[in-house]
């Protein structure tokens, strides 16, 4: 009698239990349908474009410097803006639950500094041009930077959800991603030329636009923690490799000193195309909630997510800078290439109906 009673309440316990792993059911197939409405802020490494200098000592007849202070002024990356995402899927109901996912996302955004001096002190008070020196000037009282960027890119994702305990759910994912990526720079500034009779001032120009194209694998896994019937912790993290192609043109207008009293305008145009293996890191975290209508064949759900995309070697600005050999009269041009990284983050508002 103990025994039968024993097995009676096994079974009956883990019948319970049985039933508590299916509180949160998962629709047998079909259309899938979600929408995110983004909220970013983006900002690009290696952009610095001036450079504050305060003179703080000056001995003998002859100026000369023996102190100074740099400070290194980069756009406002402080702007937020509004972006979106749309995505069509397909749960595949006679092949194990297996789902298939296109995505697009879409942000633009846009950010300016203005940075100046006073003319009256610009010995010991000025600013000195950080992009293409030899042209834009080495010395000026203002400068004025406007950065642009569109960011655009496909994702095509196959996965599959997994239960691997009462509440937990993961659901590993692999795919093709494509990526769109403009960058455009306008640099301007008031430039003081100097020679040993003459002071030249002008307007000078440094414009960059980069175009970043890209396709290749994408990996990662989206993790549910589930509270309730309704409410889950969800986070994600997935990583992608690029084959890329990045095309550079730029246009720098400003003055050659020609002698002490000669100096004509010049104009440069650069263009560089090159192949590179581009690695991201993306992923978020928030909160979901979800309810299942009609037997379970509808769900709607809905998310408040913080989540950023890292996007490493996205600003490719050829920058041409003025360097002296042992001979100070003899200057040279050096190439520097910026090589920043692209961040994005902010909060993502999403929606999800599964019919």
């Amino acid at each position: 009698m103990k025994n039968i009673t024993l097995k009676l309440t096994t079974c009956l316990l883990f019948s319970a239990l049985s039933a508590e792993t299916n509180t949160n059911p998962i629709p047998t197939g079909g259309w899938t349908l979600d929408g995110s409405l983004l909220y970013w802020n983006a900002r690009t490494d290696g952009c610095a474009f001036a450079g504050r200098t305060k003179i703080t000592g000056i001995s003998g007849d002859t100026p000369q410097t023996i102190a100074t202070r740099l400070k290194i002024e980069s756009p406002a990356f402080d702007h937020w803006n509004p972006g979106f995402q749309i995505a069509l899927g397909f749960v595949f109901s006679a092949k194990e639950q297996w789902r298939s996912r296109l995505a697009w996302t879409c942000f633009n955004t846009s950010t300016h500094r203005t940075v100046k001096t006073n003319s009256r002190q610009l010995f010991t008070r000025h600013l000195v041009p950080m992009l293409a020196s030899f042209l834009t000037g080495p010395i000026a009282d203002f400068a004025a930077i406007k950065w642009k960027l569109n960011f655009d890119t496909l994702d095509l994702d196959l996965s599959r959800v997994f239960f691997i305990g009462k509440w937990l759910a993961l659901e590993p994912r692999v795919g093709l991603r494509a990526a769109w990526i403009s960058q455009n720079f306008d640099t301007k500034y008031h430039a003081y030329f100097l020679t040993n009779t003459t002071v030249f001032t002008a307007n000078t120009f440094f414009k960059d636009d980069q175009d970043f194209k890209g396709i290749g694998l994408k990996i990662g896994s989206d993790a549910t923690f589930y509270i309730d019937n309704s409410w889950s912790i969800l986070g994600n993290l997935s990583a992608s490799f690029l084959g890329s192609l990045i095309h550079v043109k730029e246009w720098i207008k400003g003055l050659s000193i020609i002698d002490d009293v000669t100096a004509v305008p010049e104009t440069v145009r650069v263009k560089n195309y090159f192949n590179r293996l581009t690695p991201t890191l993306e992923g978020s975290l928030g909160l979901q909630w979800q309810r299942f209508f009609y037997s379970n064949k509808l769900r709607f759900g809905c998310s408040a997510l913080y989540s950023f995309s890292y996007w490493f070697k996205q600003n490719n600005a050829v920058n041409e800078f003025i360097v002296f050999t042992p001979n100070i009269t003899e200057p040279l041009t050096q190439i520097a290439l910026s090589d920043g990284d692209l961040q994005l983050q902010g909060l993502n508002l999403k929606f999800e109906l599964e019919l």
